[in-house]
């Protein structure tokens, strides 16, 4: 399944065109995650205020995860229960 991984802050947005191939939603949300924890602890912290959205190939958005929770992904990001 294709899932994209859009970035957005309050006025700008970074699209995803090409996407990434992933057997489940859940690990979609997991590399995402990762991400998420390299942009939290980059040294010059530009990506602080922003989110990762997560969407399945027909738009869909699956989660989102702002880059200024990543110590506590679980608890704060904005995930739905998924389907694996």
């Amino acid at each position: 399944m294709r899932f994209f991984f859009d970035f957005a802050s309050e006025d700008k947005v970074i699209l995803d065109y090409l996407g990434y191939e992933f057997k489940s939603s859940q690990t979609a949300i997991e590399f995402a995650q990762e991400n998420l924890l390299v942009l939290k602890n980059s040294l010059n912290r530009d990506w602080v205020g922003w989110s990762i959205n997560v969407c399945n190939a027909e738009g869909r958005k699956l989660c989102s995860l702002p880059v200024e929770a990543a110590e506590d992904i679980a608890a704060q990001a904005d995930c739905a229960p998924l389907c694996a």
